[in-house]
């Protein structure tokens, strides 16, 4: 298969350049899709790392603890 002929499944989530003076609109479709999405991040997502990062930083050393630095990005 040529590279030309590939899929990515990156492609589907990069948003095509507008051209220049154009707006950009959202279909009702594409906003509920966001709407769920930032339901699932704030009420479901959100909580679990926020635990996770808790039982973390309760192991002590925080500079070398993965779960804890990895956690706190997440929540930024």
């Amino acid at each position: 298969m040529s590279a030309d002929t590939e899929t990515n499944d990156d492609d589907e989530n990069e948003a095509a350049a507008l051209p220049t003076g154009l707006k950009n609109y959202i279909t009702p479709e594409g906003l509920e899709r966001l709407k769920e999405e930032l339901r699932i991040l704030r009420q479901i997502e959100r909580p679990k790392v926020v635990e996770v990062v808790s039982w973390a930083a309760g192991n002590g050393d925080r500079s070398e603890n993965g779960d804890y630095i990895y956690g706190k990005k997440r929540l930024r």
